[in-house]
């Protein structure tokens, strides 16, 4: 990992905070990824996720959105863009070794970090029991997409309740039980703590990505490209993808939380 202008204070408060921050990819066996939209993974952590799966790793897709409005083209319809994106995603998912997707069904750039989204996500936490969640950075600055802002803000609010009992408390009823993941990782973050190498995992993240025919062209492929290089240029691989680590100890009543 490097970090850039961290200061005593700050080294001291993540070594009490997180420790090892890169240990939440290193000691993870199950992965929750929740994403606003079809796409979203392959691109901010789609290396990640073939490394992970290459040895073993259990990723879960979970999709807010339907992905109904990605288009420009005026001929497709709300709901057969729907559909074709929830094909594109699956075979994407599989290029990845992902194979098992969850579809939430939110109306795309609808999304609302209401309480119901929150504990819909913390049902999925205690089905699958994940070591680590990953998600859009909420945070971001100048993120002017809901869906993105709202999926962040819900996760990271089930990803610190889901060891409660009485959050949620039917999933009792359905032989759930609490549990909390060890981490939550944030792509697409300003102020990343970890640096993963996908060098050797970028032509299959590429081809993933490509699987979502509806929404890039060549030219936006090689822009995203471009992008990964520049952050493995900072991390001194020829690409990279940037990753925000948190626990629960970092989300709240945290002033160090956004140098972590």
């Amino acid at each position: 990992m490097l970090m850039f202008g961290v200061d005593g204070e700050v080294l001291e408060a993540r070594s009490l905070v997180l420790g090892r921050p890169e240990a939440a990819f290193e000691e993870c066996r199950t992965v929750l990824s929740v994403q606003p939209h079809p796409d979203d993974t392959e691109l901010g952590a789609g290396g990640l996720v073939a490394k992970l799966t290459s040895r073993g790793v259990r990723v879960v897709y979970v999709t807010v959105t339907d992905g109904g409005c990605g288009t420009t083209d005026k001929s497709v319809s709300w709901e057969e863009l729907a559909v074709i994106r929830r094909k594109e995603q699956e075979e994407a998912a599989s290029i990845l070794g992902v194979s098992e997707l969850v579809w939430l069904g939110y109306r795309d750039t609808e999304a609302v970090a209401t309480t119901r989204l929150r504990d819909q996500i913390i049902s999925l936490i205690r089905i699958y029991k994940p070591d680590l969640v990953l998600t859009v950075d909420p945070w971001l600055t100048y993120e002017a997409h809901r869906d993105h802002r709202e999926t962040g803000l819900a996760v990271s609010e089930a990803f610190l309740l889901s060891g409660l009992p009485n959050v949620n408390r039917a999933d009792l009823e359905c032989g759930l039980e609490p549990h909390s993941p060890d981490y939550i990782s944030y792509y697409w973050t300003r102020k990343p703590n970890v640096y993963i190498d996908v060098s050797p995992w970028m032509e299959l993240k590429f081809k993933a990505i490509a699987a979502h025919k509806s929404q890039f062209t060549e030219g936006s492929l090689a822009l995203f490209r471009k992008y990964f290089e520049l952050l493995g240029r900072r991390a001194g691989h020829s690409y990279a993808e940037a990753f925000k680590v948190m626990n629960s100890t970092a989300l709240h009543c945290n002033v160090f939380a956004e140098d972590l």
